[in-house]
């Protein structure tokens, strides 16, 4: 029946119709049949069975076209009948799909029409609504919201109708006291409805401000800092530069800086070995902390600078850019060498001090304070290695009368004419010292009695 369409009566049941209910048939005693099919839509032209009503009989019967007229004017029917059936079971099954996903989903979803109505609110998220659903049903953005905002909402709407196409819109809203963010979608649905599904933005709006704001104060650090802020490639040419680097380097302006500023490593640096050392640091150690150097300016100037600075790579460890910080640090450098060349002078101050301190004024010979210290090193020195030690102590003969005779003036000049022999006769190891008056005392170090006898009469013939 199922195959050619059409009834079927079976007068007699034999084993020609066998089947998987023969057995069941014979049980019951069933002796004929009759197959009528039940036929649906058309397809290729021809209506496609759906069903096969079966009737038994308890005895043989021949071929009655009275009854199978009337079973066919049955069944002709019910073929829609059980379409329709099959139709609302899928309807239902659909139905309760969409149902499931609406309830699923944490997003607005309302239907409205032209003139802004609320038609339906599925209640997928009430929380989200900005009053109960039951309020909102049946009513327009007129009688919901401001002026301004009814007016923007319906704009809405008409775009999506007006296009047919989907448009996309965020806004925001009071509810329970806080400002809450939606990211909507209208999809027209024919020519009078759209579908208006909401989703809350709220956390990313406040993220993606927070973000911004954020990015606001880095800007105004970076652009209001004092100290020059930089990125550059591995090559040295800028990525980004702040004001205050343009000014250091002497440009007028960050851009003209990074169009102009193209091989760092000859352009700025007085010694190019310095931007090698610089990148060998990072390198090895991934940071930088004071490198100071001697750069050129646009303009010729030759300043002192300090850099601060680190290697940023990728997850691979891949090197992407440098980034750090410059310092014009020119009046520290003066400031520095200016306190050096003090504390050298205050140095040699000290030195001349002290040498004055222990030289007799007259003769700038050592004094007898100087002697004393000195003969305690050398009495010691000798004690501890066992090696000899002469001392000779001189005074200038007839002295007095010479000075009574030419006056203290001469007797100065005769005072400092004999320091200088001795000096100028003395070995580099000797101390010569004025003891007092015209008394002078020669310290010889590692010098037994002869060695002093040998030198006492080079200073007698010297002074003679």
């Amino acid at each position: 029946v199922w195959a050619s369409r059409r009834p079927l009566w079976v007068h007699e049941v034999t084993d020609r119709y066998q089947c998987f209910r023969s057995q069941t048939a014979a049980e019951l005693g069933v002796q004929a049949a009759l197959g009528v099919p039940i036929l649906g839509r058309m397809n290729g032209g021809r209506r496609e069975p759906i069903a096969v009503l079966e009737f038994c009989l308890y005895t043989p019967q021949p071929t009655d076209e009275h009854l199978l007229d009337m079973v066919a004017s049955v069944a002709a029917p019910l073929g829609q009948i059980v379409e329709r059936k099959h139709a609302e079971d899928a309807c239902r099954r659909s139905e309760a799909e969409l149902q499931a996903l609406l309830r699923a989903m944490e997003d607005v979803v309302l239907v409205i029409n032209r003139e802004g109505r609320y038609v339906k609110i599925a209640t997928t998220n009430s929380s989200l609504l900005f009053l109960p659903a039951q309020e909102m049903l049946g009513r327009t953005f007129h009688e919901l919201f401001s002026r301004q905002d009814a007016d923007d909402y319906l704009r809405y709407v008409r775009r999506a109708l007006e296009t047919q196409k989907t448009v996309k819109v965020e806004y925001s809203r009071e509810i329970n006291g806080r400002t809450q963010w939606f990211a909507a979608t209208l999809s027209p649905m024919g020519a009078d409805l759209v579908v208006w599904v909401a989703r809350d933005i709220t956390d990313y709006r406040e993220a993606l401000m927070a973000a911004q704001e954020a990015e606001r104060k880095f800007r105004g650090i970076f652009e209001n800092a004092m100290e020059g802020i930089f990125q550059t490639e591995a090559d040295g040419r800028f990525i980004s530069a702040n004001p205050a680097l343009a000014r250091i380097y002497g440009y007028a302006s960050p851009q003209q800086l990074m169009a102009e500023l193209t091989d760092v490593g000859r352009q700025l640096y007085l010694d190019p070995e310095r931007r090698l050392e610089f990148r060998r640091q990072l390198r090895e150690n991934g940071a930088v902390w004071g490198f100071e150097s001697q750069i050129r300016r646009a303009d010729g100037e030759v300043i002192w600078i300090s850099e601060n600075a680190r290697a940023v790579c990728d997850e691979t460890g891949q090197l992407q850019y440098y980034e750090g910080t410059v310092e014009d640090i020119t009046a520290r450098k003066w400031q520095e060498a200016h306190l050096q060349q003090q504390q050298e002078q205050l140095l040699r101050t000290n030195e001349q001090l002290l040498d004055m301190a222990l030289r007799d004024s007259l003769t700038r010979l050592y004094n007898r304070r100087a002697l004393q210290t000195r003969l305690a090193e050398e009495v010691d020195r000798a004690a501890r290695y066992g090696t000899p030690l002469s001392l000779l102590l001189l005074d200038i003969d007839h002295f007095k009368s010479y000075n009574d005779s030419f006056g203290h003036p001469a007797g100065d000049g005769a005072l400092q004419h004999t320091a200088d022999l001795l000096q100028q006769s003395a070995r580099a190891s000797d101390f010569v010292a004025r003891y007092g008056g015209e008394e002078f005392v020669v310290v010889l170090p590692s010098t037994g009695a002869r060695g002093a006898m040998i030198l006492a009469d080079r200073f007698r013939e010297a002074i003679e």
